[in-house]
């Protein structure tokens, strides 16, 4: 075979892509076509389950997802827990030191305790959030009867509200708390700031006037 025609079947080769290096030059691309493929997709899953993980640690799901519905009124896992340890507080107001006579041990958790003082068993978990989950049906009947019947709160409430929030903060400062929200979540539970805080202390005075 001449060199001529040689060279002009190699042409023809490389013009029709079936010359060695041509397809050695396709099947790379290729391959790296398919890694890219692979990494991008991986990249993905993993952003996915960073995200996936930062929200589980993230107070999403306790501040915006509902946890009780009372009517077409719903309150969120941090809302219930302010309620749920406004609860507890107030019986520890009440009771002080004399509550380890009801069986209630402040240094264990309460969700390992059995209730002396419900009927239906349970633990004190269970009888402070139920006394919780009764209070916020009693508040958002009263609000809602206020706000149908042009019930709003009046300056003295806003101002005791006002100084509440203010003592909130003072309490933070002197406890070393990094902020007022951390503070307050620390009391009443994850997901608990002063958005939060003030909004059912609105709710609950306002449930005050009916």
């Amino acid at each position: 075979m001449s060199a001529s025609t040689d060279r002009k079947k190699r042409q023809e080769a490389i013009a029709n892509g079936t010359d060695k290096k041509t397809i050695a030059m396709q099947e790379e691309a290729a391959k790296k076509k398919k890694e890219n493929r692979k990494w991008t997709i991986g990249g993905i899953i993993v952003a996915l389950l960073i995200a996936a993980i930062l929200l589980a640690n993230s107070n999403f799901f306790y501040s915006k997802t509902p946890a009780v519905k009372v009517g077409s009124t719903g309150y969120s896992a941090a809302q219930m827990d302010f309620y749920y340890r406004t609860q507890y507080l107030n019986f520890m107001n009440q009771y002080g030191s004399y509550a380890s006579m009801f069986g209630l041990d402040t240094s264990k958790s309460l969700k390992d305790q059995e209730c002396t003082m419900s009927e239906d068993g349970g633990t004190w978990y269970d009888y402070f959030m139920k006394q919780a989950e009764d209070y916020v049906k009693q508040v958002t009947a009263y609000t809602k009867y206020a706000e149908e019947n042009d019930i709003e709160l009046d300056e003295d409430s806003l101002k005791m509200i006002d100084d509440q929030m203010t003592s909130f903060e003072t309490e933070a400062t002197s406890e070393g708390f990094a902020s007022v929200d951390k503070y307050l979540e620390s009391v009443y539970g994850k997901g608990c700031n002063s958005k939060i805080i003030r909004k059912e202390m609105e709710r609950v005075s306002l449930a005050s006037k009916v």
